[in-house]
C-alpha cells in the first residue's frame, strides 16, 4: 500500500509538472506574437514563422532531454534545475528583443531572430520537460507506462493555448501577462527541484540496494525489446511531419481562403495538440473511432477542398479544423502504436520533434516559395491518406497470404473509373447539369469508400474527387500566372468575361478594380462617393499643394486622386504588391495618375517612425490584409505617431470596413478628451453603380486635430460634382462618432474579441 501511495504521489507530481510546463509553453506562444505585433504586423505568415521557431526550439529541448537522460546519470537531477534557474533568472519577465533591422529586412529572418532572443532559452528548457519528466517517472516506476503522460502534456498545451485569447488577453495588459507567466515559471521551477531531489534519492537508494554504480540510462537498439530500425525511424518522422505541416497549412488555408481572423490562428494549433491527447491516451476508444472516420473525412475533403475556395461560411470554417483534428489524430494514433519501450522514449520523442520541425519548415518556409496558392494543403492531405492504416470497411474480401489479390485489382480498376468520371466531370463540352454532376460525385465517393482496403486505389479515388471539385480550375489559374504568393499572402488577378474589368484580391478581400474603358476612375472602396474619395477630391480646396501619404498600396487605385501640384507617398509592407501596382500591363493606376509617387517598402509603423514631424497634410490608413486587423496600426501609440507626422491642421483618414469586427468604437475611444475630432462616412452603392462602375460599400473615418477642419471638409465635399447625386441631405454624408464609452487600444492591451460581429460569418 505504501509503494502504491508513493507511485501515485510521484505520478501526480510529475503530471502536475508536465501539465504546468506545457500550459506555460503554449500560453507564451500567442503572447509573444502579440507583444511582437507592433514590430511584425498581423500576417498569418508571421504566426507560421513563429510556430516554426517554436518547433525548432522544441526539437532542441527534446535533444537536450535525450542527452541528459542518456549520458549524465544522476547528475541530470542537479544540472537541469541549475540550467532552468539560469534561464529564468536572465529572461524573466521576458521582453521583446528588437535589433535594429533595416526597414526592408526580410521577414523570413526577422521573426526567428526576434523570437529566439526574446523567449528562446526559457522556452527551450521548458520544452524539455515532457520527455525528461517521463524518463524520471520511468526511473521511479519502471513497470508503469510513461507514454500517457504525453497526453497530459498536450492537454496542458491545449488549455494554455486557448486560455490566452479567451481568459488572458481580454482581461490583462501585456505587462501583467508577462508577470503572470513569470510567476508560473517560478512555481514550475520549484516543483522541478522537488521532483529532482526525490528522484535523485530514489535512484541512489535503488543503486545501493543493487550494488550498481551511477550510470546513465543506455538507449541502444541492442538492449531494447523493440528493435528501432531506420524504416521505423523514418515512419516516426513522416507520421510527425505530415500533421505538423497540415496544421500550418490549415492556418494558411483558413486565413487566406475562408476567413482572415487572427484569433482563429490558434484554433488549428489547439486541435493539433488535442489530437496528441486523444492518440496518446491510456484509453484508445476515442482514437479508434476517429481512425475509422478518417478515410471517410478525407474523401469528403477531397470532394470539397477546392470548392471551398473563397467561401467564408460556417460550413467551411467548421470543416477545415475538423478535418485537421481527425487526420492528425489518426496519424498520431498510428505513431503511438509504433512507440518503443521506455528505454528508448527520448529517441522516440526526438524523432517526433524532428518530424514536427521538418513539417514546419516545409509549410512555413518552402511552400510559400514554391507554390503560388496553398497547394501544400491538398498535397499534405494526400500524404496523410497514404500514411493511414488501410482498413477494409466496405471493401471486397481479402486473403491472409499477403499476395496481390483479385480484390485489390478490382478496387484499383474501380478507382480508375472514378478518375475517368472526374475528367468527364471537368470537361464543359459534356454539358452536364447540376443533378448529373452530383450523381457523378456520389459515384466517385462510393468508389472511394469501396477502395478503403487498398492504398493505391484509395489515393486514386481521392485524386479523382479533388479533380472533380475544382483542382483543374485552380491549376489553370496557376498555369496562366493569375496568382502570386509572398510571405504576406496570396494575391489573385482576375478579369471579367468581357475583359472590361480587372481586379486584385487578397484572400477573400478585394484590393482594387480597374475598368479598361475608364482606367483612371477610382473604383471599389475608393470610389468618388466613398469617404476617402470625397476627402481626397476636396484636398485642393482644403490645403495648398498638399503632401499626402497612404498606408497600403493595393492596386494603386487611390493614386488617381492625385493632382499635378501634390506630392504623394505610399507605404507598402509587401514588395510583391508594389510590383503588381507598378506593372502597367496589370494595373495602370500608378502609371497613368502618379508615376512620380514615392513608394516606401516596409511596415508602415516602422517607416513612419523614421519620418520627421509635421510632414503630411493628409494621411490615409488602408492597411488591411484581407479581413485581418492591423492591430498595431490602431493603438494609442500608433495614433500618437500619426499626430506627430501630420501638420497642425492635418487630416487622418482610416478605412474600417470589416466583415467580422466593428472597429468604430476603437477610433471613437481614441478621440476621447478631444484628442481628435472625428466623423464617419458610410457608403453603399446602388446596383447600377456596383455592376457598371465597380463601386463597393465602405466605411471611412476622418480624424482631425482642429474641429473646424471637419466643417471645411463637409462644405468642400458638398461642392463636388459627384456629391449632389449621393443624397438629398448633404449633412448625412458625415456622421460624428458618438460611441466614446470604450477603452482605446494600446500596444499592451487590445481586446479584439469584444468587437466581434458573429452574425456576419
Amino acid at each position: 500500500m505504501d509503494n502504491f501511495h508513493h507511485l501515485y504521489s510521484g505520478r501526480g507530481l510529475i503530471t502536475a509538472i508536465i501539465f504546468l510546463g506545457s500550459f506555460l509553453l503554449f500560453m507564451v506562444q500567442p503572447m509573444v506574437a502579440r507583444i511582437a505585433l507592433p514590430e511584425l504586423g498581423g500576417s498569418s505568415s508571421v504566426w507560421n514563422s513563429a510556430m516554426l521557431v517554436y518547433q525548432c526550439l522544441l526539437l532542441a529541448g527534446y535533444g537536450y532531454a535525450h542527452f541528459l537522460s542518456s549520458k549524465l546519470g544522476r547528475r541530470q537531477y542537479i544540472i537541469h534545475p541549475i540550467i532552468m534557474c539560469i534561464a529564468f533568472a536572465l529572461w524573466l519577465p521576458f521582453a521583446l528583443y528588437v535589433p535594429h533591422f533595416a526597414v526592408d529586412f526580410s521577414p523570413f529572418w526577422r521573426v526567428p531572430i526576434m523570437f529566439i532572443f526574446s523567449i528562446g532559452p526559457p522556452f527551450f528548457i521548458i520544452a524539455a520537460q515532457a520527455p525528461l519528466m517521463q524518463i524520471w517517472f520511468s526511473r521511479t516506476a519502471p513497470l508503469a507506462n510513461p507514454y500517457p503522460l504525453y497526453a497530459a502534456s498536450n492537454l496542458g498545451s491545449f488549455f494554455g493555448l486557448l486560455s490566452y485569447p479567451f481568459l488572458i488577453e481580454p482581461f490583462f495588459a501585456l505587462s501583467t501577462q508577462k508577470n503572470i507567466w513569470a510567476i508560473g515559471g517560478c512555481l514550475l521551477l520549484l516543483l522541478v527541484c522537488v521532483l529532482a531531489w526525490r528522484t535523485y534519492l530514489h535512484d541512489k537508494i535503488s543503486d545501493n540496494k543493487n550494488n550498481a554504480p551511477d550510470r546513465p540510462l543506455k538507449v541502444t537498439e541492442e538492449n531494447s525489446p523493440n528493435i528501432i530500425t531506420w524504416k521505423k525511424r523514418l515512419l516516426w518522422l513522416a507520421l510527425s511531419a505530415i500533421p505538423s505541416a497540415f496544421m500550418l497549412s490549415t492556418t494558411t488555408h483558413i486565413s487566406t481562403d475562408i476567413i482572415a481572423m487572427p484569433m482563429l490562428w490558434v484554433l488549428p494549433l489547439a486541435l493539433y495538440l488535442l489530437s496528441f491527447t486523444i492518440a496518446f491516451s491510456d484509453r484508445q476508444a476515442m482514437a479508434n473511432i476517429i481512425a475509422i472516420l478518417a478515410p471517410w473525412m478525407i474523401l469528403a475533403a477531397g470532394a470539397i477542398i477546392f470548392y471551398l475556395d473563397s467561401r467564408a461560411n460556417y460550413y467551411s470554417l467548421l470543416f477545415s479544423p475538423l478535418l485537421l483534428l481527425i487526420l492528425a489524430t489518426a496519424l498520431h494514433q498510428r505513431l503511438y502504436t509504433l512507440r518503443p519501450d521506455a528505454s528508448s522514449l527520448t529517441i522516440f520523442y526526438l524523432w517526433m520533434a524532428a518530424g514536427g520541425a521538418l513539417g514546419g519548415i516545409f509549410a512555413a518556409l518552402i511552400a510559400p516559395l514554391i507554390f503560388d496558392w496553398t497547394w501544400e494543403h491538398p498535397l499534405l492531405l494526400i500524404c496523410g491518406a497514404i500514411l493511414l492504416r488501410p482498413m477494409l470497411i466496405f471493401g471486397l474480401p481479402r486473403h491472409d497470404n499477403g499476395a496481390v489479390e483479385s480484390s485489390q485489382i478490382v478496387t484499383i480498376i474501380f478507382s480508375f473509373v472514378a478518375l475517368a468520371l472526374a475528367l468527364i466531370f471537368t470537361r464543359p463540352f459534356f454539358g452536364l447539369n447540376g443533378q448529373s454532376q452530383i450523381f457523378l460525385m456520389l459515384v466517385m465517393w462510393v468508389i472511394g469508400i469501396i477502395s478503403f482496403g487498398s492504398r493505391p486505389a484509395f489515393i486514386i479515388s481521392l485524386a479523382a474527387l479533388m479533380i472533380a471539385s475544382g483542382a483543374d480550375y485552380m491549376f489553370d489559374k496557376s498555369w496562366h500566372g493569375q496568382r502570386v504568393r509572398s510571405y504576406f499572402g496570396i494575391y489573385t488577378i482576375d478579369q471579367s468575361p468581357s475583359g472590361n474589368a480587372r481586379w486584385l484580391t487578397h484572400g477573400t478581400t478585394l484590393h482594387g478594380t480597374q475598368l479598361v474603358n475608364r482606367p483612371t476612375l477610382p473604383t471599389s472602396y475608393y470610389n468618388p462617393k466613398s469617404g476617402v474619395g470625397l476627402a481626397l477630391a476636396a484636398a485642393p480646396s482644403l490645403y495648398t499643394r498638399p503632401n499626402i501619404a497612404v498606408v497600403g498600396l493595393g492596386s494603386g487605385t487611390l493614386s488617381c486622386y492625385k493632382k499635378p501640384e501634390q506630392k504623394w507617398t505610399f507605404f507598402e509592407i509587401d514588395p510583391v504588391v508594389a510590383k503588381i501596382a507598378q506593372d502597367k500591363r496589370i494595373f495602370s493606376f500608378l502609371h497613368r495618375c502618379a508615376p512620380d509617387a514615392n513608394i516606401i517598402i516596409g511596415d508602415a509603423r516602422i517607416s513612419l517612425g523614421q519620418i520627421s514631424d509635421g510632414q503630411y497634410d493628409i494621411l490615409v490608413i488602408d492597411a488591411f490584409s484581407s479581413d485581418s486587423i492591423p492591430i498595431h496600426l490602431l493603438t494609442q501609440e500608433a495614433f500618437q505617431l500619426y499626430r506627430r507626422v501630420l501638420r497642425k491642421n492635418g487630416m487622418l483618414i482610416v478605412h474600417i470596413s470589416n466583415r467580422y469586427f466593428n472597429l468604430e468604437p476603437v477610433l471613437a475611444a481614441e478621440a476621447q478628451g478631444k484628442k481628435w475630432f472625428t466623423a464617419k462616412n458610410d457608403y453603399s452603392p446602388t446596383d447600377l453603380e456596383n455592376s457598371r462602375d465597380g463601386y463597393q460599400s465602405s466605411t471611412w473615418v476622418v480624424m482631425v486635430k482642429d474641429e473646424r477642419k471637419l466643417r471645411e471638409l463637409e462644405l468642400a465635399a458638398q461642392k463636388l460634382p459627384n456629391a449632389a447625386s449621393k443624397t438629398s441631405n448633404h449633412n448625412e454624408q458625415w456622421i460624428l462618432l458618438n460611441d466614446r464609452n470604450k477603452e482605446a487600444w494600446r500596444d499592451d492591451y487590445s481586446p479584439v474579441l469584444k468587437l466581434l460581429n458573429v452574425g456576419n460569418f
